[in-house]
């Protein structure tokens, strides 16, 4: 407006609002917007609205709290009339006087008892298990099922497939099952009251002002919303004086207890897997919910499959050609799928009993789906579905501690549970589904009225000048809160009038076919488990709880509470609803005791660090890069020497918040060797015998026709630099089993065993003997059989032969990897002219053999890989010809730094892209030559391998080292730790792994390696391990670390807390736990609209 018309009219306008608010309030004793009419349902919504203007100190802010009204849309009566006279324009406020005084409540002495429902309430109203719940959790499943279609169900496959996914995603799909266009709801903006919504006054003039409200629309009992802060303090009010409030009804907001439900599953599910899942396929987290289910559903292999495929395969001809007639088409669906559903919930069962693992991701699919039910219910308007969800919540928020959710949302389901008793009227509003409201008038879009407020006048009101220039202006300031709200419905208006809101878009975003081919970016999350890079945790027997990325084993403690956190849950919600709201046994104000339940965050690293002569503890917390910051820019210290410290615990860049090695996936690697050469599945018969090394831990799938079979085995060494590598992988999990002879049962938790070195130790030993034993006596006369590394005495190795069996001298090495020892036993077959065939699973071994084919001299060796149909045969002699001798001699320095078993990978850089530098550069290649040629990483080679790492990260400007990079990657917007390289100490230790690791390789053909213990060569021993040394440096400045946290105790972090002064919001780190109950300086909430999320796409 303020390009078309001058400033002064504008002011004239603003005054004039300013006094026909006053007039009206003066009439009525409230306001009431224009665009509500009375004789129809009306709600209304409360909320806080911090303006944060400009200060010298940035303290004493205005804090105000707003007040919206809504109401579906009616037509008619007309508006009253103005009451004041419009012609004289007045540019300043001549009267003065507020709408809203605040009328004073004093809270003082005990707070009141509880006896609402002392003796009516029914445990069913805290039961989840119903018609409403079971109808929209099969409804879930049947989308499910209809997602895998396109391609496949279980083994099953279908002619007429689809190509391209044709299924929307939930949200999308629900648009399909409930096209009802709901009526679009006015929204009437109240004035802003000049008060704090923390204090007992303001919510008592809010409800005041509520019931004024409902009398003068012709409503019997006032309805508000609002959050749990103020519903807490709203209820205390209510229950100090029932008579006076007996007629409204407060309920707790949608928006805020999704917020908090999100926050407590991350804090269960914090390190378990998910974080490094969403990091490794590169989409967004609302695919990691489908990519769970999705790869859930398809595990059960018991589901009569041809029938049902072509049951789905109907419906999805239905979805695709016919939408009017989808929602019929899933019902009828639903129906005839009833056998499948039993089956999956059987085999649920069954899996729960087996695997520990399985019954914590289980539990996480429950609490995905159990949200998407709320979600579903107030964008249906399903007053039955929004209490049974609720109730399914409620176990979660006892068991993850939310003290003040689990003490007042059982109280606001009994009060909505008895609404048909007490507030029939409202009831009856509710059951026809306007307990929520649309702002679009589009299907399954209505929204809860707590989040409404957040994206209306919370959203409108805040300009970007805010109240700037006039705070000093009492009657200035005054004449801002008696207009915002209609300023604010004028800013929507125009919104509406220019089409720049979305409700007029014909249909819902998600089921556009733009986003369904984008919600196939789910698939990149399944690929992380079919590649091997995360654990199946729907496919595994264990009794052992570990994170699916990195393989950490919990405790067994706290495994044991983790998986009964809903079970222990479920039991105090019973204790707390029969002891403090069916009856008076125990105060209902009386503290709750805490679970105390352990999560996979509590294995995370932790270091001590001294600073200002305090020891310091600091957790591996990824928000600590960010506060550091922060913290810095406070103290005026300079960002590029901040920038040289980690700024964490752990290099996140290289490093699990537990501590463990970041994992990639090497297979790609492998991938890239064999694209330009000419793969087989099968190799011809030549007149000369063939040689074929195997991996003897691998399985053994060998060619009639080889004349030489080699077997060779690890050794498994407690001083190992793959100790970490076998902790990933569950080493401590098994029992050590002995193995008397062939009569010995197989161990029935096959995993489990492998998961104990030991076992393996007995295995190879056992294995080696027998077939030293078979081979004398079975053997064909041309065949021979060598061993090597699967004997007690891991430097053995024998020949066998018919009727014969002796050790080969020159086979005898101290090899622990078999990996190395495949290739001395090819350089010792390759002496007699022949083929050779290395067989195994491992691309280490492929790397191996491709940078050692030069000094094998052979005329042809072939890597066998795959199993079953997916076998094939890669011409190791083509590759090694194709790159040329110095890539091939690079490729152990190259695959080492990249990542391997015993170096890390680096976040963000997989084998693609670091193999494009690698190729396009002759003096990486010249650099990466060098690294492994002696144990010793000297400087030179650290510099120049340094500068190939600075060269895989992206940047305007070239660095030379990686500090500067992190420097220029962190002012160029990359602010996530993760995502930028190490600091130099902590890639000096990486280099140090890597060169090591390239040493062992680079000498593979000598049988007695003559190797240093990894201590100072990137590993420190920890007692009985050897762990990788991380960090040689404090993570932060000194004088940085000891003001990251707060210990305040007693101001709820709004006076005298270190975080609150320096700009700092609290994190769970501090004594407040940032917990929204105690703490008024939590994390802040960023909320996206859905325009804003359209205008990203």
């Amino acid at each position: 407006m303020g390009h078309c018309v001058t400033y002064d009219e504008i002011r004239a306008v603003n005054t004039s609002i300013a006094e026909e608010v006053l007039a009206k309030a003066e009439e009525f004793g409230t306001v009431i917007p224009s665009v509500i009419r009375a004789g129809s349902f009306g709600q209304i919504s409360a909320d806080n609205n911090d303006l944060n203007e400009e200060t010298l100190d940035g303290k004493n802010t205005t804090l105000a709290t707003t007040m919206v009204i809504y109401q579906k849309r009616t037509f008619g009566p007309d508006p009253p009339p103005h009451l004041v006279e419009q012609r004289p324009k007045r540019r300043s406020l001549q009267a003065t006087g507020t709408v809203y005084d605040i009328e004073q409540c004093l809270v003082r002495g005990r707070r009141p008892a509880v006896t609402d429902h002392v003796g009516f309430v029914d445990m069913k109203w805290y039961n989840y298990l119903n018609n409403e719940t079971g109808t929209a959790r099969k409804a879930d499943f049947i989308w499910t099922l209809l997602r895998l279609c396109p391609k496949r169900f279980g083994e099953a496959v279908v002619s007429d497939v689809w190509e391209k996914q044709s299924i929307p995603s939930w949200a999308g799909f629900n648009t399909i099952l409930y096209p009802e266009m709901p009526v679009v709801s006015n929204i009437g903006y109240c004035p802003m009251i000049d008060g704090s919504s923390n204090d007992f006054s303001t919510i008592y003039t809010v409800l005041k002002h509520a019931q004024k409200i409902s009398t003068a629309m012709g409503q019997a009992d006032a309805v508000i919303t609002i959050d749990l802060a103020i519903y807490c303090k709203a209820k205390e009010i209510q229950w100090r004086f029932p008579n006076e409030f007996s007629n409204v009804v407060v309920r707790m907001g949608g928006f805020h207890i999704v917020l908090n439900f999100l926050s407590l599953l991350g804090k269960k599910f914090a390190d378990s897997g998910l974080d490094d899942l969403l990091i490794e396929s590169e989409v967004f987290f609302r695919f990691m919910r489908d990519a769970f289910i999705i790869w859930y559903v398809s595990r059960d292999e018991k589901v009569p499959e041809e029938p049902i495929l072509r049951k789905i395969v109907d419906c999805v001809r239905t979805v695709e050609s016919d939408k009017e007639s989808a929602q019929e088409s899933v019902r009828k669906i639903t129906t005839d799928l009833t056998e499948i559903t039993d089956l999956f919930a059987a085999f649920k069962s069954e899996n729960q009993e087996r695997s520990r693992l399985f019954v914590f991701w289980d539990e996480y699919c429950f609490m995905v789906t159990t949200l998407l039910q709320f979600l579903k219910a107030d964008r249906t308007g399903n007053w039955k579905l929004h209490l049974s969800s609720t109730a399914a919540m409620l176990p979660q928020f006892f068991a993850m501690d939310r003290q003040n959710y689990a003490r007042y949302l059982p109280v606001y389901l009994a009060d909505m549970q008895k609404l048909e008793l007490t507030h029939p009227d409202v009831y009856k509003e509710f059951a026809e589904g306007n307990h929520s409201l649309s702002r679009s008038g589009q299907p399954f879009s209505q929204v809860f009225t707590d989040m409404a407020l957040e994206q209306s006048i919370n959203a409108d009101s805040k300009s970007s000048g805010g109240v700037i220039g006039i705070s000093q202006s009492p009657l200035a300031l005054e004449r801002w809160f008696l207009t915002v709200h209609e300023r604010a419905s004028i800013t929507s208006a125009l919104k509406a009038m220019f089409g720049l809101q979305d409700g007029g878009q014909a249909s819902h975003k998600d089921a556009s076919p733009r986003r369904v081919r984008r919600d196939e970016d789910v698939k990149k999350m399944i690929s992380c488990f079919s590649s091997g890079l995360m654990t199946n945790p729907f496919n595994l027997d264990s009794d052992a709880l570990f994170n699916i990325a990195t393989g950490v084993v919990l405790p067994e403690d706290v495994s044991k509470t983790l998986i009964l956190s809903t079970e222990k849950g479920l039991q105090q919600m019973k204790a707390f609803v029969e002891q403090r709201i069916n009856s008076n046994a125990v105060g209902f104000w009386e503290p709750i005791p805490n679970m105390k339940i352990k999560t996979f965050s509590s294995a995370n690293k932790k270091i001590h660090v001294k600073a200002s002569d305090k020891l310091v503890t600091v957790n591996a917390d990824r928000d600590l890069f960010g506060r550091l910051l922060i913290v810095s820019n406070t103290r005026q210290i300079c960002l590029k020497d901040v920038l040289s410290f980690e700024l964490s615990p752990v290099p996140y860049s290289l490093a699990n918040a537990d501590g463990s090695l970041r994992k990639g996936t090497k297979s790609v690697l492998c991938s890239l060797l064999e694209k330009d050469v000419n793969v087989v599945q099968q190799l011809t018969a030549l007149p000369n015998p063939t040689v074929v090394i195997i991996d003897g831990m691998a399985v053994i799938q060998m060619s009639n026709s080889a004349g030489t079979i080699q077997v060779d085995f690890y050794q498994y060494w407690e001083n190992s630099i793959k100790e970490g590598e076998r902790e990933r992988r569950g080493a401590s999990v098994g029992l050590q089993v002995r193995i008397g002879g062939p009569a010995t049962p197989v161990p029935r938790q096959w995993g489990k065993y492998f998961s104990n070195p030991k076992n393996k130790v007995n295995l190879c030993d056992f294995l080696s003997a027998a077939l030293c034993r078979l081979g004398e006596h079975q053997l064909p006369p041309q065949k021979e059989l060598v061993i090597g590394g699967g004997f007690r005495d891991g430097q053995k190795a024998v020949t066998v032969r018919r009727g014969q069996c002796r050790e080969v001298q020159a086979l005898r090495s101290n090899h622990e990897e078999a990996d190395t020892r495949m290739i001395l036993h090819a350089k010792y077959a390759a002496r007699t002219d022949r083929r050779l065939v290395i067989q195994s699973p491992d691309t280490d071994v492929l790397i191996l053999s491709v940078s050692h084919f030069r000094s094998l001299r052979c005329p042809e060796l072939w890597f066998r890989s795959g199993l079953k149909d997916r076998q094939r045969m890669i011409p190791v002699h083509d590759i090694a010809h194709a790159l040329g001798e110095k890539l091939c001699r690079s490729l152990p320095g190259f695959h080492a730094i990249t990542g391997c078993d015993s170096t890390s990978f680096l976040a963000g850089i997989g084998k693609k892209k670091a193999w494009e530098s690698f190729c396009h550069s002759t003096d990486h290649q010249d650099s990466l030559s060098r690294l492994g040629e002696e144990q010793e990483l000297n400087v030179t080679t650290a510099g120049k391998c340094e500068s190939f790492v600075c060269s895989l990260y992206t940047t305007s400007k070239k660095a030379s080292t990686v500090d500067e990079l992190r420097y220029l990657m962190f002012c160029q917007k990359e602010q996530k730790n993760e995502m930028l390289p190490p600091t130099s100490y902590c890639l000096l230790q990486h280099l140090k792994r890597s060169n090591y690791q390239a040493f062992v390789w680079r000498h593979g053909l000598e049988g007695m390696q003559d190797l240093e213990s990894p201590e100072g060569h990137g590993w420190v021993r920890d007692e009985k391990h050897l762990l990788p040394l991380l960090m040689t440096k404090a993570p932060a400045p000194e004088n940085l670390l000891e003001l990251t946290t707060c210990k305040w105790k007693t101001s709820s972090c709004l006076q005298n807390c270190s975080c609150n002064n320096t700009g700092l919001a609290c994190t769970e780190g501090c004594y407040c736990m940032a917990d929204d109950d105690v703490c008024k300086n939590p994390h802040g909430v960023t909320f996206v609209t859905d325009s804003e999320e359209s205008n990203e796409e």
